[in-house]
């Protein structure tokens, strides 16, 4: 038997979609719920790898997560 999503899965599944169609702020969103564990089982590489492409692509609080959590 499947149980239902919760609603932070079905977040998380909607901003993956997103994210995976280069939408930074929804690949910032993503990163954010990995490295928590929102919705998804926590991952902090691939939250800092979805970090790294949400900063490529210039979300501005992207960049400036990635200056806190991985100083030059």
């Amino acid at each position: 038997m499947n149980r239902e999503l919760t609603d932070d899965e079905k977040e998380f599944a909607t901003a993956m979609e997103l994210a995976n169609q280069g939408d930074a702020w929804a690949q910032y969103c993503v990163s954010y719920r990995y490295y928590v564990g929102q919705g998804v089982e926590k991952d902090e590489s691939k939250g800092e790898a979805w970090l790294r492409k949400s900063t490529a692509q210039g979300c501005a609080e992207a960049q400036k997560q990635l200056d806190i959590c991985f100083p030059a």
